[in-house]
């Protein structure tokens, strides 16, 4: 009797041991088919997307803007689709330069805390921060980046274009795709849309670095100054550019993994106007909202149909 109860002990564990096995291997197959269904899932929200209905919205903007006294580049960079009207037509550039000669200085591994003597060659007006130092201050280039950058300071732009020099700079533009058209008498020069985003695209890779020139770019940019890319508390790094009836904003979006590139240029013939460029901003804001809502709409509906 004994030897029985034994042996039915021993089966019932048996039995025990194969029954767990079973409902292990049952629930690891269960979680490897979720974390796959799940790792797609997200993989399709990471793989560019534009949809159906945006395409036909950007149709319809620019039948709504159709003049051809502006010029725009929108670089969706996750979806990697682009909004482009008059990419290479020219505008006088004005302040937009003071960007390139900061990424200049900083993909140059220049060390910034070289200074330059202020002279009076290099006072101009709307000067707001260089007004207040007299003539033979010693600047550091990172304070005269943040002065060019931040309040777009004139005097701080000839004090670091001197430094770098003409030539070297239109060379380094050159060297971007950029037909820099500055000389000896004219210190702004003429620049399209496409070449603007150029330099903002620049910019974008420093920043994303994050390292100590991340920083010193973001903060510089990271202001309220004339910039009509923002609205409705929407935070845009960006450098503007104005003279007479020229206006330009440029600009970089950063929210997490949702991050673009926005570049508006207008020539407006009676005023420039920062209105302008804040409207046709909220269009786009709209269409790469509106895009990415339908993104995740197709990435369910195809989760939900399991067909990954």
């Amino acid at each position: 009797m004994g030897k029985k109860i034994l042996l039915l002990i021993t089966i019932l564990f048996i039995l025990s041991l194969i029954l767990i096995n079973v409902g292990n291997e049952i629930r690891k197959t269960t979680t490897i088919f979720i974390n796959e269904n799940s790792l797609t899932y997200q993989k399709c929200l990471t793989n560019p997307f534009i949809s159906l209905n945006t395409k036909q919205e950007v149709q319809h903007l620019f039948k709504e803007f159709p003049l051809n006294d502006y010029a725009l580049y929108f670089w969706d960079i996750k979806n990697n689709f682009k909004i482009i009207k008059n990419e290479n037509q020219k505008f006088y550039g004005a302040s937009l330069i003071k960007l390139l000669e900061a990424i200049y200085l900083i993909q140059k591994e220049v060390d910034l805390s070289n200074t330059v003597t202020y002279q009076p060659k290099h006072k101009k007006m709307d000067s707001l921060k260089l007004q207040n130092y007299p003539y033979g201050s010693q600047l550091s280039l990172q304070t005269l980046i943040f002065y060019a950058l931040s309040v777009s300071d004139n005097t701080a732009h000839e004090m670091l274009l001197d430094y770098i020099g003409i030539s070297n700079l239109k060379q380094y533009a050159q060297s971007l795709g950029i037909n820099l058209t500055i000389n000896s008498y004219e210190h702004y020069g003429a620049l399209s849309v496409k070449e603007s985003f150029l330099i903002l695209q620049e910019t974008y890779k420093i920043i994303i670095a994050n390292n100590k020139y991340s920083q010193l770019l973001y903060h510089a940019m990271n202001n309220q100054y004339y910039n009509s890319l923002t609205f409705n508390n929407l935070n845009m790094l960006h450098k503007y550019g104005l003279s007479q009836n020229y206006y330009h904003d440029i600009g970089i979006y950063l929210v997490r993994d949702n991050q673009y590139l926005i570049c508006i240029m207008t020539n407006q013939k009676y005023q420039p106007s920062p209105n302008f460029i804040t409207e046709i901003h909220q269009r786009i804001y709209a269409l790469y909202n509106q895009n990415n809502q339908d993104k995740q709409n197709f990435c369910q509906k195809k989760k939900e149909q399991n067909s990954f």
